[in-house]
This record gives C-alpha cells, sequence and structure tokens, in this order.
C-alpha cells in the first residue's frame, strides 16, 4: 500500500506536501478523522495516507465504501460480533459517507458513541461535498460529537487556500461548514 501512495498521482501532484502538517497531526492523534471535499480531491489517498504513517500502520486498513452497503451488509456491521466495528486496533475508513440515510447516519453514529469501537481504532471518515465549502449538519454533528479532527480539501485545479484546523484553534480560512 505505501508504494502506491508515493508513486499515486496525488503524491505527484503535491497533495501530500499541502496536508503534511494536517497529516502527521490525524496520524498521531487519537481523534477520528473526518475528509471533506468535492469529487477527486484525494480523500481516499489522504486516508491511506494518515493510516500509513500513523502507529496502526501494522494492522489492517479497513475500507467502507458506504455507497455499497446493502441493507444485510448495513445489518452484519452492527449487529454482528464478528463486524469490523466489533475488532481493536484497526484503521476503519467510512467512505462516502454522504450515501448513507438520515437513519444510518443516526445509527452509526449511536453505535460509535455508545460502544468502544471510536476508543479502540483509528476512525477515519470521507464525504464529498459540493464545492462551496460547507458541510451538511449530518456531518457536523459527527464531527462534534465525536470530536473529530476535519479536513476539508481543496480541489486539485483550484487555487483556493487551504481550509484546515490547526492545532485546535480554529479554521485557517473560511470555516468550510454551516450551522443548519
Amino acid at each position: 500500500m505505501e508504494e502506491a501512495c508515493s508513486a499515486g498521482i496525488y503524491n505527484i501532484t503535491g497533495l501530500t506536501a499541502q496536508y503534511h502538517q494536517s497529516i502527521l497531526q490525524a496520524a498521531a492523534g487519537r481523534a477520528p478523522v473526518f475528509l471533506f471535499g468535492a469529487a477527486g480531491t484525494g480523500k481516499e489517498y489522504l486516508a491511506r495516507t494518515i493510516y500509513l504513517r500513523s502507529a496502526r500502520r501494522s494492522h489492517p486498513f479497513i475500507q467502507i465504501d458506504c455507497n455499497l452497503l446493502s441493507r444485510k451488509t448495513w445489518n452484519y456491521l452492527l449487529g454482528h460480533h464478528s463486524s469490523p466495528l466489533c475488532d481493536t486496533e484497526n484503521t476503519l475508513y467510512f467512505q462516502n459517507v454522504n450515501a448513507l440515510d438520515d437513519t444510518q447516519w443516526r445509527q452509526l453514529l449511536a453505535f460509535l458513541l455508545e460502544g468502544q469501537t471510536a476508543k479502540h481504532n483509528q476512525l477515519i471518515f470521507s464525504r464529498v461535498e459540493a464545492g462551496d465549502g460547507r458541510i451538511s449538519g449530518a456531518a457536523m454533528e459527527f464531527i462534534n460529537r465525536l470530536s473529530c479532527f476535519p479536513l476539508c480539501l481543496s480541489s486539485l485545479h483550484a487555487d483556493c487556500c487551504l481550509r484546515e484546523v490547526v492545532g485546535g484553534k480554529g479554521f485557517r480560512g473560511t470555516p468550510p461548514y454551516s450551522e443548519n
């Protein structure tokens, strides 16, 4: 996985360098990470890079693409004792959480708050957001309730300023969220 990341288009275009400090903070911390940005901004790449820089890099990286979850798979994830959500020391990457409906959002958040998943695993979430710099209310609830480290990714072709949390002291640039 490390070779694929280092040879990837996002590394070549400088995405790793652009977000270097945030990657190190996220990898060293215990807080869940919430990546958001327009399609094609490198969210999956950054999730894998955070994993490779973390203390859990010798444990599994489990990618759960919410676009592909059937009702049966969803029930397995939240209800079966051998679900990866019941394991420990893994990195769980929930990709495309915007594909979850409101009920699933609430169920996942409740599961993570009530159980030990967030305490015993590295959690990374990604969500495709419109390019207007706003985060949905559901995403803000996850960020606030789970104390996530949010990272807004600029599109590769945009000349936007980097919007990220810097040491928990607020956003640099325009805050990428709304309080709707």
